[in-house]
């Protein structure tokens, strides 16, 4: 059996059939000209235009390729993508602690935020569970924890 790269040239793709335009079409193609047409998964494929049969395998063998490549950075993306859906579910299931309501001593703004955000991240027990139980970016949980403790408005852990 050939490999790919020997067959490219010679043999179109699986999936894939190469013809002459007037095959596909008796009264407006020309018999001088090539096309491919093939399907991969739902998608279609179609092109006319080739002067040579061995063109026309070359195209295909380039959409074939294109079309392959693109399922399997999609394919990775949704795996990614389910990795992290799991990995929120873990860690949200790791965090019973959090409570659906909470009572903060009424001030001014910055110190109500903090007061809210440091029993969030006490019951939670880490910065990550926390930004995941209250759907915010840890990057961002982080800054305003940091921006408290530089404004002073932290509370102390008494």
């Amino acid at each position: 059996m050939a490999s790919e790269t020997d067959q490219r040239g010679k043999e179109p793709p699986e999936g894939f059939a190469v013809m002459r335009e007037a095959d596909l079409d008796p009264e407006q193609g020309r018999a001088t000209h090539w096309l491919y047409r093939g399907a991969i998964g739902p998608r279609r494929f179609i092109r006319p235009g080739y002067s040579s049969r061995e063109q026309a395998c070359r195209g295909a063998w380039v959409v074939y390729r294109m079309a392959l490549t693109v399922d399997e950075r999609y394919q990775r993306q949704l795996k990614q993508r389910r990795l992290r859906e799991v990995w929120r579910t873990r860690a949200w299931v790791d965090a019973p602690g959090v409570q659906d309501e909470y009572v903060i001593r009424l001030d001014t703004w910055d110190h109500m935020e903090a007061q809210l955000l440091a029993q969030i991240i006490e019951d939670a027990g880490s910065i990550r569970r926390a930004a995941i139980a209250i759907d915010l970016p840890r990057s961002t949980l982080g800054a305003r924890v940091n921006r408290h403790c530089e404004r002073g408005t932290w509370p102390d852990g008494d």
